[in-house]
């Protein structure tokens, strides 16, 4: 199954003037704008020029906002107790941002400390009920803590929050397959598919529990649009993983 870093929801594009200059000036008033520009350059994984922009950005007017992105960033460089530091100092600006806590919960679970993580996504979900990936994170999270039931309901709550998530039938797929209930888990991808059919990972896991039920026909359509979706995403050991698989049919 998937990490809990890969869940953390992209954020809105935001844009700047592409004509801004390097330096953007000392006042205050610019800090806003350093820290525009470093998340219109992370969200391009522009990740080093981002830092400094907002690390410019704190230096003129630290805020809640400016520390988050900067742990964010910090963490997507593996600057995993950076990244600690900086959401704590956005908890310290602003208290109760479930944003915050959302996103410090994944560098928890990347130094494997499942059970802050979890403390995190608690915290998260209790102040903002309605982020469906907070509740599909900690579905993962206990699943790695052995309690599927609870990840169950997790995956659960996420689908009736967000019906068209491709994202939480996915998980929960996943959680059945992982149960030996395949045809609950194929319904799961099935739902997934028709949601976001670009996914090459949905239609491989759907291939190999079509292939384990000897529905061949169906793994071998699963496998190949695999290998198309793989190709097209540059994901070469996806796609090996695929062929060798649709060679193994009959």
């Amino acid at each position: 199954m998937a990490s809990l870093a890969v869940l953390l929801a992209t954020r809105p594009s935001t844009t700047v003037s592409s004509n801004v200059s390097q330096d953007l000036g000392d006042g205050a008033s610019n800090a806003v704008a350093y820290l525009e520009r470093g998340k219109v350059r992370s969200a391009a994984d522009n990740f080093k020029d981002a830092l400094a922009d907002f690390n410019r950005a704190i230096e003129l007017q630290p805020t809640a906002e400016s520390y988050n992105e900067r742990g964010q960033v910090r963490s997507k460089l593996q600057d995993r107790q950076g990244a600690l530091a900086d959401f704590g100092e956005a908890l310290k600006l602003k208290p109760n941002w479930a944003e915050a806590y959302y996103q410090r919960s994944s560098v928890w679970e990347e130094l494997g400390n499942t059970q802050q993580a979890l403390a995190d996504l608690n915290e998260s979900i209790g102040l903002q009920g309605d982020n469906t990936l907070a509740w599909i994170a900690r579905g993962y999270l206990r699943i790695k803590q052995g309690n599927k039931a609870q990840a169950m309901q997790d995956f659960n709550a996420a689908i009736k929050m967000d019906a068209r998530s491709s994202y939480a039938y996915m998980s929960r797929a996943g959680l059945y397959a992982s149960m030996n209930q395949r045809e609950q888990a194929i319904s799961d991808y099935d739902r997934a598919i028709v949601l976001d059919p670009s996914s090459y990972y949905q239609f491989y896991e759907r291939g190999i529990l079509h292939q384990e039920l000897n529905n061949q026909a169906k793994a071998k359509a699963d496998f190949e649009m695999t290998l198309q979706l793989a190709k097209k995403a540059g994901k070469e050991k996806e796609y090996a993983d695929a062929a060798v698989r649709l060679q193994q049919l009959p």
